[in-house]
């Protein structure tokens, strides 16, 4: 018999199950990000108390805050076969995008199952790691557009960026003529993906010998304005340096062909740039929806809390003290906090409340520079020992999935 929790609908004060039974648990995990990869390897770990099965729409893990990097590295590189890792952890892997909402989820419950393109996959718990993607560009962007001209972050973890690069420029309109015009790329956001493409972006191309003409349009009117002030000098410092174009407070529009069109904030003015190559990353959304859960993870719907379907990743926010950004280190956490807490509500014993601190914030401005925050806001590191610490901190999570968990949970 599954546990007594599989179709129960809780309130908010009753969260937890019965104890565990003579069969392994079934684990249904939605996404394979951070998050649902981190449950799926702790739960793959113990295969006679788990049977787990992680769904993505992808075949393969992408290291996405190393996504800069495909301005020079192939895709490929940055990617890990599900397959290998299913065979490695104890974990079956299956590809399928699936499409929900939230009213589908309690009918999951009650059923105890999820259907599929191959019949209804049976679960005792299931997991919600779906992540984020691109926020939708509702503009009068022509779709055609999107990978010729404009150049969006769901469609860069799908195409490798270091081809579409070098046929940019190898095949530039005017070059036949002896056209030495730079070649105008705009990169819309001021966030830490913004910021990490630009900067690699100009390294990469100094060193083809390529004329080019590199901005940012962000709509802030400073860089990263939720940190403190010493993130905009010092970014804003390297970015003159590299006489790369800042244009803060112009919200994006629409590109038409090689013509970035974006309004300036202050005025409502229109204002118009060359741009042969725009990258798009206004921001990320939840998918396929913004959830909630209740301090232990378990997802709460209606006012009510679904026992045994628990959430993590950037799709969620705890309610909780713990770090609810959608970052990296958060969605870790949180995958690890539901994959105990299954073990917990299968044995029984008290939940665990996520309480994981944000311990620090990094990132790259070009090999060997880099900027950031550890312990406090206010203690800002730059140069070579924030480049260090990020890498570090990528290195770390590339570590767990080889099998070494040098995490700490706090």
């Amino acid at each position: 018999m599954p546990p007594a929790c599989r179709n129960a609908v809780l309130n908010s004060n009753a969260e937890q199950s019965t104890p565990q039974n003579s069969q392994p648990a079934r684990v249904l995990i939605l996404g394979g990000g951070y998050a649902g990869l981190s449950a799926a390897i702790l739960l793959g770990r113990e295969k006679d108390a788990f049977d787990v099965t992680l769904i993505d729409a992808s075949d393969s893990y992408l290291s996405s805050i190393q996504l800069h990097r495909t301005v020079h590295t192939p895709l490929s590189k940055l990617r890990i076969d599900y397959q290998s890792l299913s065979s490695r952890y104890n974990f079956r892997f299956r590809q399928e995008r699936l499409d929900f909402d939230r009213s589908m989820l309690p009918l999951w419950v009650d059923a105890g199952s999820m259907p599929t393109t191959d019949g209804r996959i049976e679960f005792d718990y299931l997991c919600l790691c779906t992540g984020a993607g691109s926020i939708p560009i509702e503009n009068d962007t022509e779709p055609a557009l999107i990978g010729a001209r404009v150049f969006t972050l769901d469609y860069l973890k799908e195409n490798s960026f270091d081809k579409i690069l070098a046929e940019a420029l190898a095949h530039r309109p005017g070059d036949e003529a002896g056209d030495v015009r730079p070649m105008p790329i705009s990169i819309v956001g001021g966030g830490a993906t913004g910021i990490q493409f630009l900067f690699e972006l100009d390294d990469h191309l100094k060193k083809t010998g390529r004329p080019y003409l590199l901005r940012l349009v962000d709509l802030e009117k400073k860089i990263m304005a939720s940190l403190s002030s010493g993130f905009h000098g010092y970014v804003a410092r390297r970015m003159r340096e590299r006489k790369i174009e800042y244009y803060p407070g112009l919200r994006f529009r629409r590109q038409e062909d090689s013509v970035l069109i974006g309004e300036n904030t202050a005025d409502d003015s229109e204002v118009r740039l060359d741009s042969d190559m725009t990258l798009l990353f206004p921001g990320i959304s939840a998918r396929p929806f913004a959830m909630r859960a209740n301090r232990h993870g378990q997802l709460e719907v209606a006012g009510n809390v679904l026992s045994n379907v628990l959430a993590a990743g950037d799709c969620v926010h705890y309610d909780a003290p713990g770090m609810n950004a959608p970052a990296a280190q958060a969605a870790v956490r949180k995958g690890r906090l539901i994959a105990e807490n299954i073990k917990r509500l299968q044995s029984g014993e008290k939940l665990q409340s996520y309480t994981y601190p944000e311990l620090g914030y990094f990132l790259s401005l070009g090999p060997w520079d880099g900027i950031g925050w550890m312990l406090v806001r206010f203690n800002v590191l730059t140069g070579i020992a924030a480049f260090g610490i990020k890498e570090a901190i990528e290195l770390q999570f590339r570590l767990f999935l080889e099998g070494v968990d040098t995490y700490i949970d706090l």
